[in-house]
Parts: structure tokens; sequence; C-alpha cells
């Protein structure tokens, strides 16, 4: 490679690595938050879960409690009426029909209840896994960001310390144009691919790609403004 475009490669491997790596410390920190968030809701969504669990308990124990002395009542009654031991057979007749029906209802407001006790609880068991997995999930994303932040950081420090050196080290023909591809936020460099550029595929003459190939001279793509490789492995 052309000691030129060998020190533009330098250059581009130090300022994409600290560019990928900037990219995924911000992104273990957005993780991280994100997954707290997602905790914090979870969290809520199971307290809201439960509540509700438990209010339906609270009901279905009410209506229960409510549906057994009426059942006594019906029981009580219908033996004072078979054993000739009624005050008053017409009245306790009476109170006899309206206890059954009142029993009726309260059978049915059970059987929903229950219903909606099944209800309430697979919802809580389903906010509980949700918490469990927002909880892990949580707890991985402080750990690697824990972790990970301050090699990422020292990494950071290196290339930052080495890249005044490769700065220098470029020609000051090739400086502008890296500084334009940078602040368009483009690739610096792409491969020849059958004398076309790789990234735009626009085809340089015969004589720059034996140039290029014969590492006798640096040249940039007339249409992107990359720098051209003879033919390896493309750093985008």
């Amino acid at each position: 490679m052309h000691p030129e475009l060998e020190a533009v490669v330098k250059l581009w491997e130090n300022v994409n690595r600290a560019d990928r790596l900037q990219a995924e410390r911000v992104t273990c920190i957005e993780n991280r938050s994100l997954t707290v968030t997602n905790q914090r809701e979870a969290a809520e969504a199971l307290e809201a879960a439960r509540v509700a669990l438990d209010g339906v308990r609270t009901e279905e124990r009410r209506v229960m409690r409510k549906l057994d002395s009426y059942r006594k009542r019906v029981s009580t009654t219908r033996t004072m009426i078979d054993t000739g031991k009624a005050p008053d057979y017409r009245l306790a007749e009476q109170q006899l029909r309206s206890c059954i029906l009142i029993v009726d209802d309260l059978e049915t407001e059970a059987l929903e209840l229950m219903e909606q006790r099944d209800d309430a609880e697979q919802v809580a068991e389903a906010a509980q896994q949700a918490f469990d997995a927002a909880e892990d999930a949580s707890t991985r994303a402080v750990v690697r960001e824990r972790d990970r932040i301050p090699a990422i950081d020292r990494e950071l420090e290196d290339l930052d310390l080495a890249r005044p050196a490769l700065q220098e080290a470029l020609t000051h023909e090739h400086r502008g144009p890296f500084r334009t591809l940078r602040a368009r936020n483009r690739s610096a460099v792409a491969t020849l691919r059958d004398g076309a550029c790789s990234v735009c595929n626009y085809a340089s003459p015969s004589q720059v790609v034996n140039e290029i190939e014969g590492h006798t001279r640096v040249h940039t793509c007339r249409n992107c403004g990359r720098f051209l490789l003879p033919g390896r492995p493309e750093q985008a």
C-alpha cells in the first residue's frame, strides 16, 4: 500500500474505532436507563395486578360468607317447616322461597367472582413474570455499564492520544478530503472492485486503477470522494 494511503487508513481506523466506541458507550447508558424505566413500570403493573386480585378475593370472600349465611337460613327454615315447628307456616314458606332466590343469585355472583379471580391470578402471574424479566434485564444492563464503560473510556483515551500523530502523518493534500468525508459522516475509504468504487460503484479510468493497484499513487473516488484501496476489505 502507498505510504500516504496507509496514513489515511490508519487515521480512519482510529476515528472509526472511536466512533464505534462512543456509540457503544451511548448504547450502554441508554440501555441501562431504559431497562431501569422498564423495571419501574413493570413493578407498577405488578402492584396494580396484585391490588386488583386482592380486591376480587375480598369481594369473593364477602359473597361466600353471605352465601353461607343464606344457605343456613334455607336449611333452618326448611327444617322448621318439615318438623312443624315454624310459628307461622305461611310466613316460613315465604321466607324459604325468598332465601332460595337469594342463594341462587349469590351462587351466580360467586361463580362470576371465581372466574374473575382466575383471570386476575393469570394477570398477576404474567405481571410477575414480566417484572422478573425486567429486573433481570436491568441488572444485566447495570453490570454491563459498570464493567464496559471504564474499558471504553480507557480505549478512547488511547485513541485520542494517538490521533494527533496520525493526523500529522497525513499530507496537506489529503487532510481536506478526509475532513470533508468526516463532516459528511461517510467512511473515508473504499476498495476497488473490478475497477469501480465498492461503495458508489463509480468506475475509475484504467490509468487510475493501475496506479492504485500498483501502489504508485493515492486516488479518491471521483464520485463519492472516498480514498480508494487496492483490493483489500472495505474499511467502513
